[in-house]
This record gives structure tokens, sequence and C-alpha cells, in this order.
């Protein structure tokens, strides 16, 4: 299985004032999302995915990994 996760933390930030509070938010936002993603990653493969790049390059991460036989 693969998960391809959008960030919504990137999209934000870059409609955002970027005040430095926001920055402040954005730095615990950040550990959080990448808490939840190491969990996700014990069970399947998950892409982190900025969308401001193409979707194609954040796939091409996406290598072989266990399968069950």
């Amino acid at each position: 299985m693969a998960i391809v996760s959008p960030s919504p933390l990137a999209i934000e930030w870059r409609l955002g004032e970027q005040r430095p509070e926001d920055q402040t938010a954005l730095r615990i936002l950040r550990m959080e999302r990448d808490n939840l993603i190491s969990q996700l990653r014990r069970v399947a493969q998950v892409v982190d995915w900025d969308p401001a790049t193409p979707l194609a390059l954040a796939l091409r991460r996406i290598g072989t990994w266990p399968r069950p036989s």
C-alpha cells in the first residue's frame, strides 16, 4: 500500500502572512505531521507531497516496498 499525503502546511504557508508567530506554529505543526507520517510508515509507504511540486516527482519516490507473498 502506498499513501500520497499532500501537505496542507506548505499550501497554507505560501498563502499566509508569514509572521514570526506563524513560523512557530508552522514548526509545531510540521513536527506533529512528521510524527504521524512516521507512524504510517510502519505499515505503508508514505510520500509527503508538497503540492507545489509535480505529483509525478512525488510518485517516483515510491519504489519497491516489501509486499506480502
